[in-house]
C-alpha cells in the first residue's frame, strides 16, 4: 500500500499549488464543446527503432484511450519508414520530431512543453506497462504525492549481457518496490504537472537531478507497485563498453561541475572503490528479493565489465567540463 502524506510532503505539495487529496480532471467536452485538459499524458521517448516502439504502443495507447488521455511520441528519427508506419497506425498519438543529436532528457523536456495533461508520465519505448499501468497512475496521484513512479520487470532476454545491464540498471527498482523510496527510475514514473514548471535545466529533464532537488525541498519519492512496467529492449555490446563511459563522464561533471585540481584527483582516488561497490550493491539488491539469482550469476562478469568503464568516465581527467547528458544512445546505463 502507498503511505499515507507526512506533513512536510503536504506542505511540500502546497508549496507547488497543490492540495492533498486533489481529484484529477477528465478529458471530455464542456457545456460549450471544448475539449478540457487530459487527465494523463505519456510521454515515450522512442530511440530504439520502430520495432521496439511497436511493442510499447500496442500495451499503451489501448489503456490511454480507455482513461481519455494523451500519448506523445518523441525522437528524433520518425521520419524512418518503421516509424512512418507507425505513425499511420496510430494517429491518435501525438508525435513530436526532436532535433538530431538530441539527449534523452533534451527529449523529454521537448515533449514536456507540449503535454497538457494534469499529470505527466515518462516512460521509453522500452517501457511494456502492466495492465491497468494508466489507471494506476491516475489513482495514485490522487493523493498529495508530486513524483510516483513503478517497479521494472525483466520481459524476454535470452542473452547474459542483457541481464547484466538490467540488473546494473534497475535491479533497485525491481519488486517489491513500494512506498517511500530513495529514488524512481527515469522511464517509468508519474509527475503532478504542476511540479514541472521549471524543473528542466538547460540539459534537458534529467531525472536525477531533477529528483535530488525535489528531495532537498522535503519532496518524498513515492513508489506504487500498481504502476508496473517490463523492460524489453536489448543491449549492444557497446552497451558494456563506450555507454557507461559516456554516461559516467556526463553524470559526473553534472554532479561536480568545476572543482579545483586537488578535489578532482581525491574525487578520483574515491572513484577507483565504485566498480566493486557497485557491483555488491547490484548482487545485494538481487539477493533480497529471492528472485533470478541464477541470472545474476550468469551476468556477473558482464557486470564486473560495465561498473569499471562507468568509473572510469568519472575521473577527473576525463570530466572536466564535459556537464552535458550523454548521447540518446549511450544513456545505458543511465542512474547513478
Amino acid at each position: 500500500m502507498m503511505q499515507t502524506h507526512p506533513p512536510r510532503a503536504q506542505e511540500a505539495a502546497r508549496k507547488f499549488g497543490q492540495e492533498p487529496e486533489q481529484s484529477l480532471p477528465a478529458a471530455n467536452a464542456g457545456a460549450s464543446g471544448a475539449v478540457t485538459a487530459p487527465p494523463l499524458s505519456v510521454i515515450v521517448v522512442a530511440f530504439n527503432g520502430a520495432a521496439v516502439l511497436a511493442r510499447c504502443l500496442e500495451a499503451l495507447v489501448p489503456q490511454s484511450e480507455a482513461t481519455a488521455g494523451e500519448v506523445v511520441v518523441v525522437g528524433s528519427a520518425l521520419d524512418e519508414p518503421g516509424y512512418r508506419a507507425l505513425r499511420a497506425a496510430h494517429p491518435q498519438v501525438r508525435w513530436l520530431a526532436a532535433p538530431d543529436g538530441a539527449t534523452v532528457p533534451q527529449m523529454r523536456q521537448l515533449a514536456l512543453a507540449q503535454c497538457r495533461g494534469a499529470v505527466v508520465a515518462m516512460l521509453e519505448d522500452t517501457s511494456l506497462v502492466a495492465d491497468g499501468w494508466c489507471e494506476a497512475a491516475l489513482r495514485a496521484h490522487r493523493s498529495a504525492h508530486l513524483a510516483i513512479g513503478g517497479p521494472i520487470e525483466p520481459a524476454d532476454y535470452s542473452r547474459a549481457r542483457d541481464w547484466a545491464v538490467f540488473f546494473c540498471e534497475y535491479a533497485r527498482f525491481m519488486p517489491p518496490f513500494a512506498g517511500a523510496v530513495a529514488a524512481l527510475p527515469g522511464n517509468n514514473a508519474a509527475y503532478k504537472q504542476v511540479a514541472l514548471a521549471g524543473s528542466a535545466a538547460g540539459h534537458g529533464f534529467y531525472d536525477v537531478f531533477v529528483h535530488w532537488r525535489w528531495q532537498q525541498q522535503g519532496i518524498t519519492l513515492i513508489a506504487d507497485p500498481a504502476m508496473l512496467i517490463r523492460h524489453a529492449g536489448g543491449w549492444t555490446p557497446a552497451h558494456l563498453t563506450t555507454s557507461p563511459f559516456h554516461h559516467g563522464r556526463a553524470f559526473a561533471g553534472l554532479r561536480f561541475g568545476p572543482q579545483a585540481y586537488h578535489l578532482r584527483w581525491l574525487y578520483a582516488g574515491l572513484a577507483l572503490a565504485l566498480p566493486l561497490v557497485q557491483t555488491a550493491r547490484v548482487a545485494r539488491a538481487v539477493a533480497a528479493r529471492r528472485r533470478y539469482r541464477v541470472k545474476l550469476i550468469g551476468a556477473l562478469p558482464g557486470c564486473c565489465c560495465l561498473q569499471p568503464v562507468g568509473r572510469q568516465g568519472k575521473s577527473p581527467a576525463t570530466w572536466q567540463a564535459q556537464a552535458r547528458a550523454p548521447p540518446a544512445g549511450d544513456e545505458r546505463p543511465a542512474r547513478p
